[in-house]
C-alpha cells in the first residue's frame, strides 16, 4: 500500500542518475544521497518537535496551511538548512553542484517518505498513497533547481526564486487539501497540474549539464 511512497524517490534518483549522469560521477551523487539521508535523521526529530505547528485543520479552508507547514515548508527549509551545513552553497555560486544537491535532496526527503508512511500508516486514502508521492516525487528536483537559481541570483534578486518555489508548494498543499474538503474533482486537476510543472522544470535541469 505504502510501497509507492517509500520506494518512488530512491528508485527515481537511481533512474535519472542512470539518465542523465557522467557515470565517472554517478558514486559522488549517490554518496550525496547517503549523506542527505543521514543528516534527515536529526531534521525528522525536529519535524516532529514541531508537530503542533502544523495539526490539520479538519473541514477548515486553513487545511491547506497545515499541510504546506507538514509537507513542504518544514521539510525544505531543514533541508536547505542541512545543505548548507554539510555542504555550502559556494559550489551552487558557480553553477556546478546541482547534482550534488539533487542527490542530497533525494536521499534527504526519501527519510521524510518514510516518517510519512509511519505516520499515515492505517489511513489507506489515495490522497496519502498517490497525490502526495506524486507531489513529492516532482517538488525534489524542483526544489533543487529553485536553490540553484536563488543562490546564483543572490539577494535581492533570488527573492523571485523563492516565491516562485513558495507558490508551488502552496498549490501543491491546495491540492491534497481539496482532496479531504469534497473537492477531489479539482485537487487531483490541480495536483496533477503541478506535479506536471514542477516535474517539467526539475526534468528539464536534470537534463543539463554539469
Amino acid at each position: 500500500m505504502y510501497a509507492f511512497t517509500i520506494l518512488a524517490l530512491p528508485l527515481a534518483l537511481l533512474g535519472l542518475t542512470a539518465w542523465f549522469q557522467d557515470p565517472s560521477r554517478a558514486g559522488h551523487t549517490l554518496r550525496m544521497a547517503l549523506r542527505g539521508a543521514l543528516l534527515a535523521v536529526p531534521a525528522i526529530l525536529l519535524w516532529l518537535l514541531l508537530g503542533f505547528s502544523y495539526r490539520p485543520a479538519w473541514g477548515s479552508a486553513l487545511l491547506a496551511g497545515s499541510f504546506f507547514l507538514r509537507f513542504w515548508a518544514l521539510p525544505y527549509g531543514l533541508l536547505s538548512a542541512a545543505y548548507a551545513l554539510s555542504c555550502g552553497y559556494r559550489g551552487l555560486e558557480r553553477g556546478n553542484d546541482f547534482r550534488q544537491l539533487a542527490g542530497f535532496s533525494f536521499g534527504f526527503m526519501s527519510v521524510f517518505a518514510v516518517a510519512n508512511a509511519a505516520r499515515l500508516w492505517g489511513q489507506p486514502y489515495f490522497a496519502w498513497t498517490l497525490a502526495l508521492p506524486l507531489l513529492q516525487l516532482a517538488s525534489v528536483p524542483f526544489f533543487a533547481a529553485m536553490l540553484e537559481e536563488t543562490v546564483r541570483d543572490a539577494m535581492p534578486d533570488g527573492i523571485k526564486w523563492i516565491a516562485a518555489m513558495s507558490g508551488a508548494f502552496l498549490a501543491s498543499a491546495l491540492a491534497l487539501a481539496l482532496l479531504f474538503l469534497r473537492l477531489e474533482w479539482l485537487g487531483c486537476l490541480l495536483a496533477a497540474g503541478c506535479a506536471a510543472g514542477m516535474g517539467w522544470i526539475g526534468w528539464r535541469r536534470m537534463a543539463k549539464r554539469p
